[in-house]
């Protein structure tokens, strides 16, 4: 990973958890929107972590799929 800051956390998970208040609990000393903006980077990045692994199993689905149908297609005539 990244070099390991003061907190102990590394560099890199600090860089992804940006608006710290707002992962801290300590939401509502913030404004509004930073607390909201920051939730929603969060979720952002989990969704877009399931959605490339939920991609990935797809495309594989897809391709046997698609594999099966153009044998079908080349048998038939």
């Amino acid at each position: 990973m990244g070099l390991r800051t003061q907190h102990g956390r590394s560099t890199s998970a600090a860089r992804r958890h940006v608006p710290r208040p707002a992962q801290n609990g300590r939401g509502l000393q913030n404004t509004p929107l930073d607390c909201t903006s920051g939730r929603t980077t969060s979720v952002m990045t989990v969704l877009l972590k399931a959605q490339t692994y939920v991609s990935h199993v797809r495309q594989k689905e897809i391709g046997m799929r698609v594999g099966m149908t153009i044998e079908r297609s080349r048998a038939k005539p």
